[in-house]
């Protein structure tokens, strides 16, 4: 059985838009997650994420003037959009 390896992005680059399992950097820890590359733009993006964004309003609470809470819209874009991919690989081939 062919093992497909990791490649270092950006140094390496998908040649064609569509979904990677990917490891991407959060913070103090790598995690892994399934992203779609659009080539053109050389841009990721969880799509599912961007699902959420484009159809709902979403919010969070935040601490207002004299420390009420208080909700403050969510700009999503800055969370779909992943600028911390450090490494790619394609998805593996479905069991038949």
């Amino acid at each position: 059985m062919a093992k497909t390896r990791w490649n270092e992005y950006p140094k390496i680059k998908p040649k064609v838009d569509g979904f990677y399992i990917c490891t991407v950097h959060y913070e103090e820890k790598n995690d892994i997650d399934y992203l779609y590359y659009f080539a053109d733009a050389d841009l990721w993006v969880d799509l599912k994420l961007r699902y959420v964004f484009n159809t709902y309003q979403v919010f969070r609470s935040v601490k207002g003037l004299v420390g009420q809470e208080v909700l403050e819209q969510v700009n999503g874009r800055n969370i779909w959009v992943k600028d911390n991919v450090i490494a790619f690989k394609n998805r593996p081939k479905i069991y038949k």
